[in-house]
């Protein structure tokens, strides 16, 4: 089936609120906690969040046969004009290295015209993530640690140049 790249819809929200459940499980296990991942998502992919999410950035969505299959979430910079940030880009499992994190991406990028960097922050155990982000061109610019509800996570900030 074809993939569609359009912008979120609040019909959208239980299925994008399903990608991110499914991903965040299949990706960080044996990473982060379980129960702290489940607190994540429900905090953080709520239906008021995700309303809030589409009126403060912008969301794309992989829409096969008229179900979302995944989602990346941009954002500018709100004190660097020319840099935006990529704040989530989830694709499940069973369609990854299809494509679609390229043509989500690409579709950001599009939208955020006039930006000359695009910045990410990922877990660094997060391989595939990782991997991904190499692959379209992301470079490394430093680490750090942050807590998540008391779950200490190594992270890594990476940029691309566009």
């Amino acid at each position: 089936m074809r993939t569609q790249i359009r912008r979120m819809i609040v019909e959208d929200i239980p299925m994008l609120q399903q990608v991110a459940k499914t991903t965040w499980n299949t990706t960080y296990e044996g990473i982060i906690p379980l129960h702290i991942q489940e607190t994540f998502l429900q905090r953080n992919y709520s239906e008021t969040d995700l309303k809030n999410r589409m009126e403060r950035s912008v969301v794309f969505v992989a829409d096969v046969g008229g179900e979302v299959k995944g989602f990346a979430n941009f954002s500018r910079s709100k004190n660097k004009r020319e840099e935006a940030e990529l704040g989530a880009i989830y694709i499940l499992p069973e369609l990854q290295s299809q494509g679609i994190g390229g043509q989500l991406l690409h579709a950001g990028i599009e939208n955020l015209s006039g930006i000359k960097f695009l910045t990410v922050v990922v877990e660094k155990e997060n391989i595939i993530g990782i991997r991904f982000y190499k692959s379209k061109g992301f470079v490394a610019l430093n680490e750090f640690e942050e807590q998540l509800d008391g779950h200490t996570l190594k992270l890594e900030k990476m940029i691309l140049a566009i």
